[in-house]
């Protein structure tokens, strides 16, 4: 864990020679006219701030998590469902400083929520680290979800740790190739990767309380394309081989095409995924040894 000065100085290097995603863009983000990869200033902007009821029953439970989902991401998914949100669209942001931030997380807190989330954060740590710091020294004793495209680098994981109680990363592609294609990065399975293994290093396999809500650890997420163009089986071979066997994976199946593909380009996934491509994706997790899956059943997320 870093010492606190080493902290400061890392996020400062952040504001002007940003590396905190797999882009590792160098920008400052300070300068006119600088536009990193994600497209993110030097002030965080939250797109949306909700009860979100719709994650992973350890995630949301019956109460939901409050959640607050930041504009910018690393990738460029031509499929992606939030673009308007997270994506470098013109919709209306709130720029926050970490006061704000710490200020809005308390108030879903007052919510009654099970757990409080961050969406989308990796871009805006400058702000959320010293928010999350705020937010604990006041005494939070609500678990801190971050969902994230599993894109992150070392450098923006070691400014979480002992921040975060629950990570929750996609592992998206199997290959690079794929990557490449459907969100326009490089190098994304060795990040992702990476990260995974840095934050199971971190908070280790998903941990859940006597109401089921979890408590700490990590729930990796893997979104089914049709046709397996997302290379699944590379991705639960990879999980199966150095995961732990209970490590926590959700398989998402409920899939529909938006954004670029919705427009009509990437046909071979302009369609939803099928009941059949969906239930081989658990099978071939099973086959596998990975036994603490999330499916989708009737379009709820549940543990079998």
């Amino acid at each position: 864990m870093l010492a606190e000065s080493e902290k400061r100085k890392l996020l400062e290097e952040q504001l002007t020679e940003c590396s905190l995603c797999g882009n590792h863009c160098g920008i400052d983000r300070r300068a006119d006219g600088a536009v990193p990869a994600c497209g993110a200033g030097p002030v965080a902007e939250i797109a949306r701030s909700f009860i979100d009821h719709n994650r992973e029953p350890p995630i949301s439970g019956r109460r939901g998590s409050g959640s607050v989902v930041f504009q910018y991401c690393g990738l460029a998914c031509v499929y992606c469902s939030n673009w308007e949100h997270v994506g470098t669209s013109k919709t209306p942001t709130r720029k926050v400083n970490p006061g704000a931030l710490a200020d809005e997380l308390f108030g879903l807190r007052s919510a009654g929520v099970h757990t409080l989330s961050l969406v989308a954060a990796t871009s805006h740590l400058a702000t959320v680290v010293p928010a999350l710091e705020q937010v604990r020294s006041s005494g939070l004793d609500l678990p801190i979800v971050y969902i994230s495209a599993g894109y992150e680098s070392f450098d923006s994981l070691r400014l979480l740790d002992g921040l975060v109680d629950v990570y929750v990363p996609e592992m998206k592609y199997g290959t690079d190739e794929v990557a490449r294609v459907y969100s326009g990065v490089v190098g994304y399975v060795a990040a992702n990767r990476a990260a995974v293994k840095e934050m199971l290093r971190q908070v280790g396999g998903l941990k859940v309380g006597p109401d089921g809500i979890a408590r700490r650890g990590i729930l990796l997420r893997h979104q089914v394309l049709p046709a397996g163009m997302a290379d699944t089986v590379q991705v639960l071979e990879w999980a199966a081989y150095n995961l732990p066997p209970d490590a926590a994976i959700s398989l998402v199946g409920g899939y529909c095409p938006s954004y670029q593909v919705a427009a009509g380009l990437f046909p071979e996934i302009n369609r939803k995924v099928t009941r059949q491509e969906y239930e081989f994706t658990p099978a071939v997790a099973a086959e596998l040894g990975l036994r603490n899956i999330y499916t989708d059943v009737d379009g709820r997320r549940v543990h079998p």
